[in-house]
């Protein structure tokens, strides 16, 4: 028996409406997998500078996953089944960049490292203020009842700003850490 993928073993519950992977040419810079990069950069750097980096790859190359669930507590039980059983299922469901924790971390990290390396881009910055008053409820950004409360079509614009956001500080990491050299 051939074991099965993540992917495969979830398309085929019930649940489950449709699996997206990311295209190609968004998980690629300069004709190189954008993840590898990142990797053989932070072997070289300190660990809090390349973890940064690592959390916008992961949630570059996450897919995008449509359930039938209503709630997240619905989808918790759901979650919880794959947990005990099929843990490489679970981390792959988790991995939806629909999910409002992944879209928060990617939003917090960006922030993080705003304040790290003070000298962003300020298109990227702009993108990441634009994202955060698209998904948050009043004034703590911790609230994404905002995005938690939209359609589906809007929280695909958003999602795919945030990959947007992820993608383009990924290669704004990997640019920054070839030209000091730690590419070699």
């Amino acid at each position: 028996q051939i074991p099965q993928s993540p992917a495969d073993y979830l398309a085929k519950n019930q649940h489950i409406r449709e699996i997206r992977f990311p295209d190609k040419e968004d998980l690629e810079y300069q004709g190189k997998s954008i993840s590898e990069q990142i990797a053989a950069l932070s072997e070289k750097l300190p660990e809090d500078k390349g973890f940064i980096a690592e959390a916008f790859s992961k949630y570059i190359k996450s897919p995008i996953i449509f359930d039938d669930f209503k709630d997240d507590k619905e989808r918790n039980e759901l979650e919880k089944t794959f947990f005990e059983d099929k843990k490489d299922v679970f981390d792959f469901y988790q991995s939806n960049k629909l999910r409002t924790t992944n879209i928060r971390q990617v939003l917090q990290l960006f922030d993080l490292w705003h304040e790290i390396e003070k000298t962003i881009n300020a298109k990227l910055i702009g993108l990441a203020e634009e994202i955060w008053n698209d998904v948050k409820e009043g004034e703590m950004k911790d609230n994404l009842d905002k995005y938690e409360h939209s359609p589906e079509e809007e929280k695909l614009k958003i999602v795919k700003k945030v990959s947007d956001l992820a993608r383009k500080a990924a290669i704004s990491f990997i640019d920054r850490n070839k030209k000091k050299g730690y590419n070699k």
